[in-house]
């Protein structure tokens, strides 16, 4: 399971562009053990209750190596946020690590999870191009 506790709540910047589109702070978005997840905010209650289970049919998790690799999907939804989450051992069992990308293959219940540190919401008017 992720950690409940010990994580910030981050506010949607207002110069996108000159962030990159990127939305946590420098430390977070070049902190090597970091990465990137957008989803919905309905969803983040069940991933602290569960963790982050991967839906089929691709079999894995996706998270991305920066916040604007995350955004595109985050700003999918009406209510959608960007979680930050740290990985303690980029070695660990059921977690590949690419490039710009990191994806776990494991159930929760397999795997360490990752500890959330952060959620910035995207505010329902921004559109990403």
């Amino acid at each position: 399971m992720t950690s409940k506790s010990n994580f910030k709540w981050y506010l949607f910047p207002d110069n996108m562009e000159d962030k990159e589109y990127r939305v946590f702070p420098e430390k977070i978005e070049n902190d090597t053990n970091i990465f990137f997840h957008g989803t919905a905010l309905e969803k983040l209650n069940n991933i602290l209750l569960q963790g982050f289970i991967p839906q089929p049919p691709l079999g894995s998790v996706s998270y991305a190596k920066t916040s604007n690799g995350a955004i595109c999907h985050a700003a999918k939804h009406k209510n959608g946020i960007i979680i930050a989450v740290r990985f303690a051992d980029l070695k660990a069992p059921g977690l590949k690590i690419e490039i710009s990308m990191a994806h776990t293959y494991l159930a929760p219940e397999k795997r360490e999870e990752p500890v959330i540190i952060g959620v910035c919401k995207i505010p329902g008017e921004y559109k990403h191009q």
